[in-house]
C-alpha cells in the first residue's frame, strides 16, 4: 500500500527479527526512540506489530508511553491499531486507562492519530471488559470523557461484571464522598454521572467526523 512503500529499501523479505532485535524494538518505540523505530520498520516491515515475550507491542508501548512522534511513525507504517499488548489493551486504552501527570492528562494527540486508523474506540481489555470510557472516574478526568462521548465512545457497554461507566462513576463518587480533599473531584465526578447518565439515553450518538480526524493530524502523520 502507499503508505508502506515510505518503508521501501532493505524489506528484509525473507527474513526475521530475532528476539533480541524484537525487544529491541519494543524498548525503542516505549523510549521515544524515533530512528530506531525507523530503521526497523524499513528492515522488518513485516514485523511491525510483532510482540516481545510478555506479549508488548511497539505501538502499545508507544502509547503507554505517551511517545505521540513514535506512535504516528508506527501508524503511518500501518502497525495495526487495536492489537492488545502485554496488558490486554488495545493501544487506545493502554493510553486512557494509565495514570498521567498534567503535563499529558489533556495531551489526545496519540489518540486522535489511533483513531484516525480505525482504532475502536469502544475495545474492552481482556479479562476485565473495561473500556476507556470505564477509566475516566479513577485518574478525575473530566475532559477525558467528555472527550470520548464526544468521539463516539459507547456509554452503554458493560464489563465483565455488568457494570457501564456510570456505574463506575458511581462507585468512585461514592469512595470520594466524606473525604474533605477530594470534595471538588466528587463534584466533577457527580456532573458527569449525569452526562453519561444523558449519553446512555441518547446512544448512538452521530459519528466522529473521521475527515477532520484525518486532517487535523495529516502533518503529523507524516515522516520527518
Amino acid at each position: 500500500m502507499a503508505l508502506k512503500r515510505k518503508f521501501s529499501g532493505a524489506s528484509g523479505k525473507g527474513k526475521d527479527p530475532s528476539v533480541r532485535e524484537i525487544a529491541a524494538f519494543i524498548d525503542a518505540a516505549a523510549n521515544g526512540d524515533k530512528d530506531a523505530v525507523k530503521r526497523f520498520c524499513r528492515k522488518y516491515l513485516a514485523h511491525i506489530d510483532a510482540a516481545d515475550k510478555n506479549g508488548q507491542t511497539a505501538l502499545n508501548a508507544a502509547a503507554l508511553k505517551n511517545q505521540v512522534d513514535v506512535a504516528n511513525v508506527l501508524l503511518f507504517a500501518e502497525a495495526d491499531p487495536n492489537q492488545p499488548g502485554e496488558n490486554g489493551a488495545s493501544p487506545f486504552l493502554s493510553w486512557a486507562m494509565t495514570i498521567r501527570g498534567p503535563e499529558e492528562r489533556n495531551d489526545y494527540r496519540i489518540l486522535e492519530s489511533l483513531l484516525v486508523a480505525h482504532a475502536d474506540i469502544n475495545f474492552q481489555q481482556a479479562g476485565t471488559g473495561m473500556s476507556s470510557l470505564m477509566f475516566y472516574p479513577a485518574h478525575s478526568n473530566e475532559k477525558l470523557c467528555d472527550y470520548l462521548l464526544k468521539r463516539g465512545a459507547d456509554p452503554t457497554r458493560k464489563d465483565k461484571d455488568g457494570k457501564t461507566a456510570r456505574d463506575h462513576a458511581l462507585k468512585e463518587s461514592d469512595l470520594r464522598d466524606g473525604d474533605s480533599s477530594y470534595y471538588e473531584l466528587k463534584e466533577r465526578i457527580d456532573h458527569n454521572i449525569l452526562t453519561l447518565e444523558t449519553a446512555e439515553k441518547n446512544w448512538p450518538q452521530r459519528p466522529r467526523a473521521a475527515k477532520t480526524l484525518k486532517d487535523e493530524v495529516a502533518e503529523r502523520l507524516k515522516l520527518s
